[in-house]
């Protein structure tokens, strides 16, 4: 059913139905202000369903424009019963007719909206009456007839998607369209940031100890390719400015280009050139170069290098060498350095699967990060990885999926572990000493590290209350654990014996036997705080 009926406003209601469930106020009043703007008609019919209430209807699609109404009647502009075309569906199809109007729309391309607010503005009509019309803000109508100002070139490249919207407001700074294409057509593609472009655009000047004229080799480089300098006579160094930022980023651009073409013949995977070293090449992994092994002949000549200069060093201690001694001695120490120093490469796996930015550092100087990965790429490493794990390390041919590695399922390590848990208990229940060992070191566990240790698998906590508060005379209370100190200090300052009678301290087979059955997992027989205990001395941290 798709019929249009007029209903009148004040029988309409919002469904619950519809998906959409915040609207805002100042949307609301926009909206309020296009219909009044447009006659108060609605542009496209509400679509209802009959409620439960006889007589009413409820809002499926275009409760917005109900709500737009709604303010109107209550400001007295239209009547409480005012008429409102609709399209009445069924109550089914209620939460997908809603979904689809909410989800189901694009909004205008922002080159259309100039195109159409600068029809509106050619005649003559204020940027607050064109918000109005199209229920905007008068700062977005603004923005947009700024476009105006762009090379029908550049806008016809966004429309094309072959640049942002950021980008192309970057060029209302000028309306010198020739400027604006050469700017575009000059900066590496790599680097036409709005902020770039803005940078190009403007009349600003880079000065001498910029890093990318460093970089360049100095204004002298930048002149020769025809760049203008505007020098200042009050600087002693005379150093001046580059008054063409388009020609810099241009020849920086080549330059790093340049460079990069000799980093790929190398043979890596990806080569990029970028202004500075992007912040996730920080994150990636990467592989590192090895030293080159001396041939035979090299090791060879380096031992009889080392010989003779070892030689030729005790003659002049002893000061029996010749004139010619020292000269040689020096021949020597540089063909040694040179030999001990072959160099670094990469493996050629390495190389087949890793990249290398080229970029600029912060003085000025070229820099270049080779052996980095990609996260893609170390996906793909593991991915083949385990499919070529095997019997004896063969792959799998002809198509044939991996077989999947042996797990066992999660019930059965929950059970198994459970049957452990309680095999485990029963013996310690039937061994006192291991029961002890394990307590003990357990809670010196605790002292050491309040938030709990995985180093014992016992669930035990060592708390203690001060009670010096609650007690009139605390220093009269001579039968306080440890005269005043914590009772941790108290326990150690128990003299041996004393603490071996007493049970305090595990013998070491009680020890050894809580290693053997699991209940300790740093070893306990070895544990410093329990030698401590045995030696009077305060405990360490338990290694």
């Amino acid at each position: 059913m798709t019929d249009i009926i007029t209903i009148a406003l004040n029988k309409l209601d919002a469904d619950p139905l519809n998906v959409r469930k915040t609207y805002s106020e100042d949307g609301i009043e926009e909206l309020a202000a296009n219909i009044r703007h447009d006659g108060y008609r609605l542009l496209q019919n509400l679509v209802v369903r009959k409620s439960d209430k006889k007589g009413r209807f409820l809002v499926i699609a275009g409760e917005r424009r109900r709500l737009a109404l709604m303010l109107l009647a209550e400001a007295g502009e239209i009547a409480k019963d005012f008429p409102v075309e609709c399209k009445e569906r069924e109550a089914d199809d209620a939460t997908e007719i809603s979904l689809a109007e909410n989800i189901m729309r694009e909004e205008m391309h922002p080159v259309d909206q100039y195109h159409a607010f600068r029809v509106m503005a050619d005649k003559g009509t204020p940027f607050a009456d064109i918000a109005v019309r199209f229920g905007t803000t008068e700062t977005i109508v603004r923005r947009r007839l700024a476009l105006a100002r762009v090379s029908p070139v550049l806008l016809n490249l966004y429309r094309e998607e072959g640049m942002s919207f950021d980008q192309l407001s970057a060029f209302t700074l000028t309306d010198d369209h020739a400027r604006q294409e050469e700017v575009w057509s000059s900066l590496p593609s790599w680097n036409r940031s709005a902020y770039d472009i803005r940078r190009a655009l403007q009349s600003g000047a880079v000065k001498a100890t910029d890093k990318r004229i460093v970089f360049l080799g100095g204004l002298e480089v930048y002149e020769a390719a025809g760049g203008g300098i505007r020098r200042d006579l009050f600087d002693t160094n005379n150093s001046g400015f580059a008054t063409d930022v388009a020609l810099v980023e241009r020849l920086v651009a080549d330059k790093l280009t340049a460079e990069a073409e000799k980093v790929s013949a190398e043979g890596w995977a990806w080569v990029e050139c970028h202004a500075e070293m992007p912040h996730e090449g920080n994150r990636m992994r990467r592989v590192y170069s090895e030293l080159v092994a001396l041939a035979d002949d090299q090791q060879a000549e380096l031992d009889r290098l080392d010989g003779e200069y070892t030689e030729l060093a005790e003659l002049i201690e002893a000061g029996v060498a010749g004139e010619q001694a020292e000269a040689r001695l020096k021949v020597l120490e540089d063909r040694i350095e040179v030999l001990q120093n072959p160099g670094k490469i990469y493996q050629p796996t390495d190389i087949e699967k890793a990249g290398a930015y080229v970029c600029i550092d912060h003085y000025g100087r070229l820099r270049i990060e080779r052996g980095l990965i990609k996260p893609e790429a170390s996906v793909n490493e593991t991915t083949s990885s385990a499919a070529g794990e095997g019997d004896g390390g063969s792959t799998v041919s002809g198509g044939a999926k991996p077989a999947k590695p042996f797990a066992l399922s999660a019930a059965l390590m929950q059970e198994l572990t459970a049957q452990k848990t309680a095999a485990i208990r029963a013996e310690l229940a039937h061994n006192p000493d291991i029961a002890l060992a394990a307590v003990v070191h357990a809670l010196l566990l605790s002292i050491e590290n309040a938030y709990g240790s995985d180093e014992t698998c016992l669930e035990l906590r060592l708390t203690s209350e001060r009670l010096e508060n609650s007690i009139k005379e605390p220093a009269g209370m001579q039968g306080r654990a440890g005269a005043g100190r914590p009772c941790g200090k108290s326990f150690v300052a128990l003299p041996r014996q004393s603490r071996r009678s007493l049970g305090l301290v595990p013998g070491a087979d009680a020890r050894r036997a809580a290693v053997a059955s699991g209940l300790c997992r740093c070893k306990l027989c070895q544990c410093a705080a329990t030698a401590a205990l045995c030696q009077n001395q305060p405990a360490p941290p338990c290694r």
